[in-house]
């Protein structure tokens, strides 16, 4: 199972995060997010592999963001189109798409104009960054070939939850908010009990 990280910045315990089993490390690029990583290059231990996260950003932006990072990945959680992810993975970059999930949704409405554009979903809660979980039985209405990650107010105590899931396209988790001390600082103790004691077990 694939297990991001997100909004990581120089306030997180990063050496710490490094002896984790953590696979990915998102950076927010969002002005307006709490955990916005700023101007200032920093570095991701090197068994992470780096996320650069957007919303509604110009293309542009995103490219010229990822080349000065070394993104080889990027996260849109914005209106972004079809059209905009196909041409960044034309530029070689692995396009995550973030899906806002309400209520009664059907996920093949939500999914279907992406199918030829994206790497990954990511279905989180909508809005994103907010700490609060969807129903996760919605993912049943989802049957699209694209993996995703499962986002939105996980916690621990959710292991059991999150082990349970057996659709076919569920590769992974994204943790973010609920495992803070402070926006971007992450909890390295709350993260060890989630990934060790409970994913792993």
């Amino acid at each position: 199972m694939i297990v991001k990280v997100c909004g990581l910045t120089p306030r997180t315990n990063l050496s710490g995060l490094g002896e984790l089993k953590v696979d990915w490390g998102g950076l927010i690029f969002v002005e307006s997010s709490p955990r916005y990583v700023g101007k200032e290059i920093f570095a991701l231990p090197s068994n992470l592999k780096s996320v650069g996260v957007f919303r509604d950003a110009t293309f542009d932006q995103v490219v010229q963001t990822a080349e000065r990072w070394g993104f080889r990945a990027v996260q849109l959680h914005g209106t972004e189109s079809a059209e905009d992810c196909a041409s960044l993975q034309k530029k070689g970059f692995e396009v995550i798409k973030a899906i806002g999930v309400g209520e009664a949704e059907n996920l093949d409405s939500l999914t279907s104009s992406y199918l030829e554009s994206v790497d990954y979903f990511l279905f989180d809660s909508p809005g994103g960054g907010t700490g609060h979980s969807f129903d996760w039985s919605v993912l049943e209405t989802y049957t699209g070939a694209i993996p995703f990650l499962l986002a939105g107010g996980i916690a621990t105590g959710f292991g059991e939850s999150v082990k349970a899931i057996m659709h076919p396209q569920f590769k992974g988790v994204d943790l973010n908010s609920r495992f803070e001390l402070a926006p971007g600082q992450k909890d390295i103790s709350l993260l060890n009990q989630f990934i060790e004691h409970e994913l792993s077990r």
